[in-house]
């Protein structure tokens, strides 16, 4: 048992002049107070009316008084020749502090049972440790509490005890599953510490598009952020990418075009055999879109999405006429330079009426090619050679297209066509007209070069 002596009182028989001589004392429970009795002659004696309150006993002409549990209890000394010295002993209760510690601060909280601010001799009080933040968890004791079962401890108070809680910062794995795809972690790990973000990005494998989350996290949005508060496992789903094919004849009583397979939506690279058949009065004459062929049936592989037309010609009309005109001459003339030169054209659209096409209008002079730009808002001629207009065949008259005076010498051949393939490149068949004309003169002086904008 562990006693602290905390008061000594001093006699000497010189100061009793009676037989006995009375003092109170004041003893805190689990402490000791001496007294000094050098002033008895041996042989000493001591007795205690009450030793469930106090232990009493002499050591080197000293009386020691130790408190075990509250209460009063008289101690008396006899010495040689009957002289007395009684103390009358009041014990009281010691308490004892705790100090708490939580390491890191404000991640956990230690509960104690009983909560006091103060405890008694002999109190047994039990510490739990708990954590206050989610990414924490407890670790162990120390200070006063070495041992311990599990986030418990208990210990019992004889004296002020420091009671520090230690807790760790928990770690969680991220596993992620994908099929068809991949999955970018940014930062690229297996294990992150807790309330990391990382960004999850999804990359989907040719013919496939990424869908959604699932597992860990239930989400479309890519990248997605995920904030590690658990172990978690996630899954990219990938799904294919699925694109239409989209059939029209044209016109649209002209015939009727079969799908093979015949879906809504068809998979990256799956092949499509298309058939058109001409209805009554009407027969197949070429594909336009995303295909350019004259074979009534057609296999396709689907890598986007497509667009098809099925061109019917009628039975009882011809194809169509483009007719373009020099100066009203559609055969070879010759002109001189100081000459208008007017050029006109004018179609027949025959059953190619309303059809999608390509319109073409181009010379060729003794400097470069030209073309008629009608595209844009200001129709005019421009350096090169591309289409002119895209759009559906209508017959129209006689339409001035050019008009110049004094062209630079040399022979110029004027052209005006239509291809019924709507693509912006020269397509068979092609349907043409072409007027040559020699602009011829002596006087070089007086050419000028082709007019373009």
């Amino acid at each position: 048992m562990k006693w602290i002596i905390s008061v000594i009182f001093v006699f000497s028989l010189g100061l009793f002049n009676t037989a006995i001589a009375a003092i109170d004392v004041v003893v805190y429970q689990n402490q000791t107070q001496t007294i000094s009795i050098s002033g008895l002659q041996e042989p000493i004696q001591v007795s205690c009316n009450n030793n469930a309150v106090v232990n009493a006993w002499i050591q080197d002409m000293s009386l020691f008084i130790a408190g075990i549990a509250s209460g009063t209890a008289t101690v008396t000394v006899t010495g040689n020749g009957n002289k007395k010295i009684t103390v009358n002993v009041t014990v009281k209760s010691a308490t004892y502090r705790i100090s708490y510690t939580v390491y890191p601060s404000s991640v956990g909280m230690i509960t104690s049972n009983p909560e006091k601010s103060t405890y008694e001799f002999n109190e047994r009080v039990t510490f739990t440790a708990v954590p206050v933040s989610e990414c924490y968890e407890f670790y162990g004791w120390s200070g006063d509490c070495q041992s311990s079962d599990g986030n418990s401890c208990t210990l019992v108070m004889d004296s002020n005890k420091n009671v520090i809680a230690n807790f760790i910062i928990q770690y969680f794995t991220l596993s992620i599953q994908s099929e068809n795809g991949d999955v970018r972690l940014s930062p690229e790990s297996t294990t992150y510490k807790c309330g990391r973000e990382v960004i999850l990005e999804a990359i989907a494998d040719q013919g496939f598009e990424f869908s959604y989350w699932q597992g860990g996290i239930s989400d479309s949005q890519n990248p997605v952020a995920v904030n590690m508060q658990s172990d978690m496992t996630i899954q990219a789903v990938f799904t294919p990418i699925s694109y239409k094919v989209v059939v029209r004849s044209e016109p649209e009583d002209g015939g009727i075009v079969e799908l093979s397979p015949e879906k809504s939506t068809y998979s990256l690279n799956e092949e499509v055999i298309l058939t058109a058949s001409a209805l009554t009065g009407y027969h197949f004459d070429h594909w336009s879109g995303d295909i350019s062929s004259e074979e009534s049936s057609a296999t396709l592989t689907v890598t986007k999405d497509l667009g098809i037309t099925a061109v019917f010609m009628s039975d009882e009309t011809s194809n169509p006429l483009p007719d373009i005109k020099v100066n009203g001459s559609d055969t070879y003339i010759a002109i001189e330079p100081d000459e208008f030169l007017t050029v006109s054209i004018s179609l027949d659209s025959g059953a190619a009426e309303d059809v999608e096409s390509d319109w073409w209008l181009a010379v060729l002079t003794p400097l470069d090619w030209y073309y008629l730009d009608a595209e844009t808002e200001i129709i005019s001629w421009k350096k090169g050679f591309a289409v002119s207009y895209q759009g559906p065949l209508v017959s129209f008259s006689s339409i001035d297209v050019l008009n110049i005076v004094r062209p630079t010498e040399g022979f110029y051949t004027f052209y005006f066509g239509v291809d019924l393939n709507q693509n912006g490149h020269v397509d068979d068949p092609l349907y043409y007209d072409f007027v040559e004309v020699n602009v011829f003169s002596s006087d070089t002086d007086q050419d000028i070069p082709f007019p373009v904008n």
